[in-house]
């Protein structure tokens, strides 16, 4: 008979679930969105997307070392330099040109089984955080979010 291990955590940070409408964003850092701080929440969020993200998707839990993100898998071959953009449009956030790499990129179970949708779940670990991202990635994660998800 097998007998199940108990996980032991391996994160190093708290996790915490994302609010609704708190979005992922990963794009190429192509010039012409140098002003967005100035803009509305809802001009940025066309600026971003019509800045032609290789993904973008809603973020589920994050902390200050990483985050996941649900997304529809597309084609996205090809598109390589990519920064991560967090947006919320509820909290009025955003943070630009975070560096990160990729930790994990899983199919997920889809709700509906006949969709010819495929969903896809991605993890990234950031990377050189600059103290005033880690700075207000911090207060994002005390203010704007659900509480701590439970190990």
């Amino acid at each position: 008979m097998r007998t199940r291990k108990k996980k032991i955590e391996q994160r190093i940070h708290k996790r915490f679930s994302a609010k609704a409408k708190t979005f992922a964003v990963l794009r190429s850092e192509e010039p012409g969105l140098d002003q967005i701080k100035k803009m509305s929440m809802g001009e940025i969020a066309c600026a971003v997307y019509n800045s032609k993200p290789a993904r973008m998707g809603q973020i589920v839990d994050m902390s200050q070392g990483g985050l996941s993100f649900d997304y529809i898998d597309g084609d996205d071959t090809g598109k390589t330099h990519l920064k991560l953009d967090i947006l919320s449009a509820n909290e009025k956030f955003y943070m630009d040109k975070i560096s990160f790499k990729s930790i994990r990129d899983v199919k997920t179970a889809n709700e509906l089984s006949f969709s010819p949708i495929t969903m896809k779940k991605q993890g990234i670990q950031f990377v050189g955080l600059t103290f005033q991202q880690l700075s207000r990635l911090e207060k994002f994660l005390r203010k704007h979010t659900d509480g701590e998800v439970p190990v």
